[in-house]
């Protein structure tokens, strides 16, 4: 009742208003050129007429908008003084060059990638889709191609494929289907680790066929082709799963993962048997609460930790009494030109306490002694553990007999060759 009592009385006083003015325009429809031509309550709109102030946004004769709802343009929705501006509390960002293929006019770039215009990886320059462009010549995955040419053995990258001579085969490298991507480097186009900065390392999660998890980890370096990729530098078996989000091993102990040799001391972190990979060169793990039964243990005359159970030791027992035994063992003599040493030995374990029998190969640079079935030494501390770094660095030397004997530290082993071997050296 009260709001119906105030309409009425303000309908009645517009009523007397107009009685007293004549023939004057009523405020509400009275052009005007500024606010101040219009009376109390009103602005001057966008169409030179006096407006109720509601949601309007002054401006002058002229202008663009009244209100946001006449700015249509995306970029420009607030009206600001009769303009449609930038909505200012909106941070403003990179603007999409395109939403579909049809956006992209460039024939080099026909392709919409995620807001860019980019190269179609299935198309190399002139060459229909599906060929790809070496030195000028279209190519398809298994044409034919001549395997002496050096061009077409280093081939070439478009987008994130590679295609390149195999064996008098074109070969196609589908990097982008492995997250990798195409580069040309030392050996010709391959796929590479996608990395940022030189000497960076990158590293990705991977399982085997057999389920086994494994840390690859890449080198970032500056490509042939002036781009960058990282190239494989090692792999780590993850005994407890790789992270997906970290793309690392998850580590039992602390320094699991760290580059490492042969001077290494194995042990036991509780069941965690820790020692140093010698083919990887880093320290790696092996949990032997994974297997029923078993526990880590040491050895007290090797440098040696891992998993041992019941049945292994009731297999392997041995007679403390017993003399070591050495056989030089010549099967790979025909593919890698070396001999081993097959060398048996009884230890005790540290903490079991049983004898258990432990053989090792040791490789025979200098050749085997077939009387001894032992390595044949150059220099008398030849085989023995060393490291390159540290206080405790090694130092080459020359030695032997004649002096003329290199004696090196080699995968964490001193090593030796005997320069008088070759002709001219010393």
């Amino acid at each position: 009742m009260r709001n119906l009592l105030i309409a009425g009385l303000a309908a009645m006083s517009l009523i007397a208003f107009g009685a007293c003015g004549g023939d004057e325009e009523e405020t509400s429809t009275k052009e005007c050129t500024s606010n101040a031509d219009c009376g109390e309550g009103k602005i001057c709109g966008a169409e030179g007429k006096c407006v109720d102030d509601t949601n309007v946004t002054p401006g002058p004769v002229d202008a663009e908008c009244t209100t946001n709802d006449d700015c249509t343009d995306a970029t420009k929705p607030v009206c600001d003084n009769g303009t449609c501006v930038a909505d200012s509390s909106v941070t403003p960002g990179p603007v999409d060059e395109c939403t579909t293929n049809d956006d992209c006019t460039d024939a080099t770039k026909p392709v919409c990638d995620n807001g860019t215009c980019v190269a179609d990886d299935t198309q190399s320059g002139n060459c229909p889709a599906g060929e790809y462009e070496i030195d000028g010549t279209c190519y398809a995955e298994g044409d034919a191609c001549d395997a002496n040419s050096e061009t077409l053995y280093y081939g070439s990258c478009t987008g994130n494929t590679g295609v390149y001579c195999n064996e008098g085969m074109i070969d196609v490298l589908n990097c982008g289907d492995q997250g990798m991507i195409c580069g040309v480097g030392d050996i010709g186009a391959d796929c590479y680790a996608p990395c940022n900065e030189v000497d960076e390392v990158v590293s990705e999660c991977v399982t085997s066929e057999d389920g086994e998890e494994y840390q690859l980890n890449y080198i970032c370096e500056t490509l042939t082709d002036g781009s960058l990729g990282g190239s494989y530098d090692s792999a780590q078996q993850c005994s407890a799963g790789c992270d997906a989000e970290t793309n690392k091993c998850v580590k039992l102990v602390e320094d699991e993962g760290e580059a490492c040799d042969a001077s290494f001391i194995q042990r036991c972190d509780g069941d965690i048997a820790v020692y140093c990979d010698d083919y990887y060169g880093i320290v790696t793990t092996l949990n032997c609460g994974d297997y029923e039964g078993a526990f880590c243990d040491t050895m007290t005359g090797q440098n040696v930790a891992t998993c041992y159970d019941a049945e292994t030791i009731a297999e392997y027992t041995c007679n403390p009494e017993d003399a070591d035994s050495a056989t030089c063992d010549d099967t790979y003599v025909e593919f890698f030109g070396v001999y081993f040493s097959d060398v048996s030995s009884c230890e005790q374990l540290t903490n079991n306490g049983a004898y258990v029998l432990y053989e090792t190969s040791n490789v025979c640079s200098n050749g085997c002694d077939a009387d001894t079935g032992k390595c044949i030494k150059l220099v008398d501390n030849e085989g023995e553990s060393c490291t390159t770094t540290g206080e405790d660095a090694f130092v080459e030397s020359c030695g032997g007999e004649s002096g003329n004997v290199v004696v090196y530290c080699s995968s964490g082993v001193v090593s030796a060759f005997n320069c008088g071997d070759y002709d001219g050296y010393s």
